[in-house]
C-alpha cells in the first residue's frame, strides 16, 4: 500500500482529520499513556514552526483518564495535531503505519517496545530516546535524542518551511 493511496484511505475512514498532502505525517500510534510521553511530544510540536502534522491514534490506556483529559485540550490548541483517541481496527492499522513518515516515541522509561518493532516491520524511520532496549537500535531510519531539546531539534528537522 502506497503512502498516498494509504493517506486517501485514511482520510475516507476519518474525515475529520484532514491529512496535508505534501507536509510530513509525524505519528504516535498506540495506547495513549502517561509513561508514553505523548503530552510532553504535543506541547513540545506546538512550539515550532513549519508544515507537518503530528497524528496521534489510540485508545486511552485504562488509568490514565486525566492525562488523556489533558492531551485532548492540549492537541485541540493547533490545528496540525490530529488526535484519534479511540481503539484502531486492526484492519485499519495498515492505512495508519503506510501513511506516516516518521513514527515518534518520546518513552520516559522502556523495556521493551511493540510499537517501535511495528514501525520496523512497515519499515518506518523512528525517533526514539536513545535508552533501554532503543539504544541497540541502529540505522539511517533510527534517530535517537538523549533529552528533549534533542527531540525538538529532530522534529523541527523534519517539518516543512511554512
Amino acid at each position: 500500500l502506497s503512502r498516498e493511496e494509504a493517506r486517501r484511505q485514511l482520510q475516507s475512514a476519518y474525515p475529520e482529520i484532514g491529512l496535508p498532502e505534501s507536509a510530513p505525517l509525524l505519528m504516535m500510534f498506540g495506547y495513549i499513556a502517561r509513561y508514553k510521553g505523548i503530552l510532553a511530544t504535543v506541547e513540545l510540536f506546538r512550539q515550532l514552526e513549519g508544515r507537518g502534522c503530528l497524528l496521534i491514534a489510540g485508545p486511552v490506556k485504562w488509568g490514565n483518564t486525566e492525562y488523556g483529559a489533558a492531551l485532548r485540550q492540549s492537541a485541540t490548541e493547533d490545528p496540525r495535531i490530529v488526535l484519534i483517541d479511540r481503539y484502531i481496527p486492526e484492519n485499519q492499522v495498515p492505512l495508519f503505519l503506510n501513511s506516516a513518515d516518521y513514527l515518534v516515541f518520546n518513552y520516559e522509561d522502556i523495556l521493551n517496545s511493540g510499537g517501535v518493532v511495528l514501525a520496523q516491520s512497515y519499515r518506518k524511520p523512528v525517533i526514539v530516546p536513545d535508552m533501554g532496549c532503543l539504544q541497540e537500535l541502529s540505522g539511517e531510519d533510527v534517530h535517537k535524542f538523549s533529552d528533549q531539546a534533542g527531540l525538538r531539534r529532530i522534529l523541527q528537522g523534519l517539518l516543512s518551511p511554512a
